[in-house]
C-alpha cells in the first residue's frame, strides 16, 4: 500500500471518511453549543433557580416603585397621617406580595415549559441523527431501486422489440405464402 493514487476502492471510502469528518465539524462548531445549553436548561435546579431569580427582580422593582412614590409624595407636599401611612403599607404589602408571588409562578410555569421543550428538543436531535443515518440510507437503497426499475424497464423494451421483430417476421412471412 504505497503512496500514489487512490485505487477505486479505497477513494470511496477516503472520500465518505473526508466528508464524515467535515460534518462532524461542523457538528462541534454549530449544534454543540446549541445542546449544551439546552442540556443546562434539563438541570433540576434550572427551575428553582429561574423562580429565585424572578422573585428577587420582582422585589427590586417593588423597591424602585416605592422610592418612586416616596419622591412623588413630597415633591407634591404630601403629608400622610400615622392611621393612612398604615392602611398604605398593609396595601403595598400585599400588593408586594401579590406581584412576587404572580412573578413566581409565571416564572416556574415558563421555566417548566422550556424545560419540558428543551427535553424535547433533545430527543429530538437524538432522533434527528438515526433519522439522518436511515435517510442516507434510504436515499441509497432508492437508487439502487431506480436502477433495477431502469434496467427492468431497458429489458422489457428490447423484449417488446424482439417481439415486435417476430410478429412482423412472421406477418410478411405469412402474408408471403398468401
Amino acid at each position: 500500500m504505497g503512496g500514489g493514487a487512490p485505487t477505486p476502492d479505497t477513494y470511496a471510502s477516503n472520500k465518505l471518511a473526508e466528508i464524515s469528518r467535515e460534518m462532524y465539524g461542523d457538528y462541534k462548531r454549530i449544534y454543540k453549543p446549541l445542546e449544551d445549553q439546552l442540556i443546562q436548561i434539563t438541570k433540576p435546579k434550572f427551575v428553582g433557580q429561574t423562580v429565585h431569580d424572578a422573585k428577587k427582580l420582582a422585589s427590586q422593582g417593588l423597591q424602585v416603585s416605592k422610592g418612586v412614590e416616596r419622591r412623588t409624595a413630597s415633591r407634591y407636599g404630601l403629608q400622610i397621617d400615622p392611621q393612612e401611612r398604615r392602611a398604605l403599607n398593609r396595601a403595598s404589602s400585599l400588593n408586594a406580595a401579590k406581584a412576587i408571588t404572580g412573578a413566581s409562578n409565571n416564572a416556574r410555569s415558563t421555566a417548566v415549559e422550556l424545560k419540558r421543550n428543551a427535553q424535547m428538543g433533545l430527543l429530538g436531535l437524538a432522533k434527528g441523527t438515526g433519522a439522518d443515518a436511515l435517510s442516507s440510507m434510504g436515499y441509497s437503497a432508492g437508487l439502487a431501486n431506480q436502477r433495477n426499475m431502469m434496467n427492468q424497464q431497458i429489458y422489457q423494451q428490447n423484449q417488446n422489440a424482439l417481439y415486435n421483430l417476430i410478429g412482423t417476421g412472421l406477418g410478411l412471412g405469412i402474408a408471403t405464402f398468401l
